[in-house]
Order: C-alpha cells, then sequence, then structure tokens
C-alpha cells in the first residue's frame, strides 16, 4: 500500500495475504484495481454476520479468475461477483520444462504423486487385488502415515509408499515412470483437487484413472484421455485399473489425446488474450 514503486494492479493466485488490502479496496480507501485466483467456488456462509464481511470482502476485487467453468458459474449464482468479472484461465503446464524429462524407458506401474486430501484407503485395497504395481509418492509433512496406521489396512507387495521430501522436478520424474497416473481423491467437489497432478500427466502424455471431480475443466472420458471413477469406489477402481492394464494400445493413445488437449487450451488462452 506504501510501495514508492508505480505498479498498475495487484495480481496474485490466492487472497490469502491480501485481505487487509482488499477490504480497503472494497471500502473505496486504496485505488488500485485488485485480480486473484479463487481456487474454490463462492459460497454464501451460514451465519448472518460472516455474509455481511463475505459480500463487502467480494467487493473489493476487481477480477476473478477460476479453474473451470463449473467453478465461475457456481460463484456468479452466490451474487458475489458479476460475469463480466469472472474469467476461466486454464491451469496450464510448462510444457518446455517436460519435455525435457520425459523418457522413452517408462516403467510399467502406476503412479500417485498427489498431496492433500487424497483417498490412498481406496487406492490401497483396489491395487491390494490387483496384481498390477503402483509407486504411492506422499509428502511426508502431510499426516497420512498416522492416516494409514490407524487404518490398519493391508498393504500388498506389488504396492510402494514413499514418504518423502522431494522437489517438483523429482515429483515429475517421478510420474513420468509410469504407466500411468491415477488421482484418487476425497469427495471434494468445492475446488479441482489434484488437478496439478492432472496436468503433470498430460503434459507427460500419460492416460490417467482420476475419481470424478466436476470442478475439473476437463472430463477425462468424453476427451477420451482417461477414466473416472466414483469416490470411494473399490469396484470401479479395479475394473478401470484392469482395463488400462489389459489396454496398453488405448492407454497409450488416452496419453496422447492429454497432450493434443492441453496444447489445444494453451493456444486458446493465447488467442483470447490477444
Amino acid at each position: 500500500m506504501f510501495s514508492e514503486k508505480s505498479f498498475d494492479a495487484v495480481y496474485a493466485v490466492t487472497h490469502y495475504g491480501l485481505e487487509a488490502l482488499i477490504f480497503l479496496r472494497a471500502l473505496g480507501l486504496y485505488r488500485k484495481p485488485i485480480v486473484i485466483w479463487h481456487h474454490a467456488e463462492m459460497i454464501i456462509p451460514s451465519n448472518r454476520i460472516r455474509r455481511i464481511f463475505s459480500k463487502l470482502f467480494y467487493k473489493g476485487i476487481d477480477k476473478v479468475c477460476f479453474f473451470s467453468q463449473y467453478l465461475l458459474d457456481r460463484s456468479i449464482k452466490t451474487g458475489k461477483i458479476k460475469k463480466e468479472n469472472a474469467f476461466v484461465v486454464h491451469w496450464g503446464a510448462d510444457i518446455v520444462f517436460y519435455d525435457t524429462i520425459i523418457s522413452q524407458d517408462r516403467e510399467n506401474k502406476f503412479v500417485s504423486t498427489g498431496r492433500e486430501n487424497r483417498d490412498f484407503i481406496t487406492l490401497i485395497k483396489a491395487f491390494n487385488v490387483t496384481s498390477e504395481l503402483c509407486d504411492i509418492y506422499i509428502p511426508s509433512h502431510f499426516n497420512y502415515r498416522s492416516l494409514l496406521d490407524r487404518e490398519g489396512i493391508k498393504i500388498n507387495a506389488n504396492i510402494r509408499i514413499s514418504f518423502v521430501n522431494m522437489e517438483r522436478l523429482d515429483i515429475a520424474k517421478a510420474a513420468d515412470n509410469a504407466f500411468a497416473i491415477v488421482i484418487s481423491c476425497l469427495d471434494i467437489t468445492s475446488y479441482p483437487l489434484g488437478l496439478t497432478s492432472l496436468v503433470e500427466a498430460m503434459a507427460l502424455g500419460l492416460p490417467v484413472i482420476t475419481t470424478d471431480n466436476p470442478a475439473y475443466p476437463i472430463d477425462v472420458e468424453k476427451e477420451n484421455t482417461g477414466l473416472k471413477v466414483p469416490y470411494k469406489d473399490v469396484n470401479a477402481w479395479i475394473k478401470a485399473i484392469q482395463y488400462l492394464s489389459a489396454n496398453p494400445d488405448k492407454a497409450k493413445e488416452m496419453g496422447k489425446m492429454l497432450v493434443c488437449w492441453l496444447k489445444r487450451n494453451i493456444i486458446w488462452n493465447f488467442l483470447q488474450k490477444k
């Protein structure tokens, strides 16, 4: 607010840390426009006081970017933002970066590199029934270890779980060394949970099996780029895993279609800016 440097607007990938500035903008005490990404759909709080503050808060945001049309449409219904101030901007990947790590000699295994709100219990139960290899990389600072211990779930030898502290490059290389990417999430549809893992699979040209989240900007089955399964449906996961394993040519075709979808939307975003 007191910066001596000249700038035209404030832009951020989240509103966290900008709350005070946004409220000042809503009250007319700050003149620069504010543009943010909104990771989840906007909601109407049940508490009356919170509704008042929430409405005031969003008055202080000039433009909002959403990950998908689903999130944009549901947010507009709250009345907190006008349609002309809301935009869908696809969460893309740095294809040049991923092209440098793509390997031609991948292992015949499924890989999960998920982070928050992942449903590893359902994933493990499904792979326990199959003989397919699955590597699950879990960030060590997430409290999944205690969850697995508490559940006391059996883990067969075809499943390898690694609690890791990996940099982005290491995670990308782990994902690249796969036959397919699996994204198993909890029943949270208010934001596109697992989208970064999906986008990474796109950039690497790998097919996906993912829980069916309507907040995603892509329907992987409609675009022929992967398979969807309902939340916590172990049998559906088993069928999807076995289908890809039994149809490697189809899986390879799905991976190619993911790359095409990603590049198509990068070009579309570029043309819109022009």
